[in-house]
């Protein structure tokens, strides 16, 4: 199993975008992950399985490519996407993400 560090801040394009977990965002908006665009911000719950958070932050960049690439993505289609790039990466490639470095 090869761990790869989910790093605090990711650039697409010319944005930087920071990654924070936000407890209690499944409760309150019903959602595991969110993009705030005008804040450049990734939001995940933290308080789910690890499989669900690498699924969940492969979806919130296909937005990030949406925005910056002009690539349009409904959202079954960015489920679908999410799942088939965290199929590959987690069950055929044995990468697991490390998200010690995210608060």
């Amino acid at each position: 199993m090869t761990k790869v560090k989910i790093p605090k801040e990711i650039k697409v394009g010319v944005y930087t975008y920071t990654i924070i977990f936000k407890p209690h965002l499944h409760a309150d908006f019903g959602v595991y992950g969110r993009l705030e665009g005008t804040r450049l911000t990734i939001e995940i719950e933290p308080d789910m399985p690890d499989s669900i958070k690498g699924v969940t932050l492969l979806h919130e960049l296909n937005h990030i490519c949406e925005n910056v690439f002009a690539v349009k993505l409904d959202e079954p289609s960015n489920d679908s996407m999410a799942h088939c790039v965290a199929e590959l990466l987690f069950n055929n490639l044995n990468i697991e993400f490390d998200w010690s470095l995210i608060t």
